[in-house]
């Protein structure tokens, strides 16, 4: 059995029907993360509704916006608030000139679990830059933050098999222990020209030489069912499996 986080298709505004269905058909098989309106009154509410029909996390899209500001809005105290009160993991899309302000919700609402999606794409410009790398590193601190290690096609040199990238892979799982970072698909962007799946998940399973195998299992299994299945975070080869990102109805591009 596998499980699958999906997410809300872009376009649909805060129109989660489809989403909601496929989690209806296949409750087994696929939990969701959604995006939602910040401004409802009863925001606990709707986010208690989400919960109980297979909504884990909560995308948070920081990009172009001014984060400091953001993170100090009365509508998003609201959303963490209460994500934090639903158990409701909060997924970061965000550039690493926005990981300070993230640094401060996390301070603020340690009980709030985050999830730093596709490596705050460090090296999207194609400067993997040892400040912006540091900045990531530094939410370790934060017991409840999580990485993923993803959207390889995007970053530093942008070309397979993206051994570029191996270092910062390591420093993160120095820093926050395989157990607190997990592979994703990014699916379908990292099927973009040149790039396939296989690319992605080698970088992992085939190249990263400083990874034992349990921490690849970990990487690619263990670390998601924890954060979106609840599952132990020691990874039960009879568990249900979950594969972050594997097969989502996406939210915005992350190019």
């Amino acid at each position: 059995m596998r499980t699958t986080e999906v997410r809300r298709r872009a376009g649909r505004g805060f129109d989660h029907t489809y989403l909601l269905d496929v989690i209806q058909k296949e409750p087994d098989q696929f939990v969701g993360v959604a995006v939602v309106d910040e401004k409802p009154a009863d925001l606990g509410g709707h986010l208690e509704a989400l919960r109980s029909r297979g909504i884990v996390g909560v995308r948070l899209v920081t990009l172009g916006l001014d984060a400091d500001s953001w993170v100090d809005s009365q509508g998003a105290k609201n959303v963490f608030q209460a994500a934090a009160n639903q158990n409701i993991t909060a997924c970061f899309l965000c550039d690493p000139g926005e990981l300070s302000a993230i640094d401060r919700v996390c301070g603020r609402y340690p009980e709030l679990t985050v999830v730093i999606d596709h490596l705050a794409r460090i090296g999207s410009d194609g400067d993997l830059n040892d400040v912006h790398i540091s900045q990531l590193s530094n939410l370790s601190q934060h017991k409840n933050v999580y990485v993923k290690v993803s959207a390889f096609y995007a970053l530093g040199r942008k070309q397979p098999p993206y051994l570029n990238l191996l270092p910062m892979v390591r420093r993160w799982r120095d820093a926050f222990g395989a157990e607190r970072v997990m592979w994703a698909s990014d699916c379908p962007f990292q099927v973009d020209p040149v790039h396939t799946y296989r690319d992605s998940i080698e970088l992992i399973t085939e190249r990263a030489y400083f990874l034992s195998e349990q921490e690849k299992l970990q990487l690619l299994q263990g670390t998601a069912e924890k954060v979106f299945l609840m599952v132990p975070s020691e990874t039960d080869p009879r568990s249900p499996k979950v594969c972050s990102d594997a097969s989502r109805v996406v939210g915005p591009p992350s190019t």
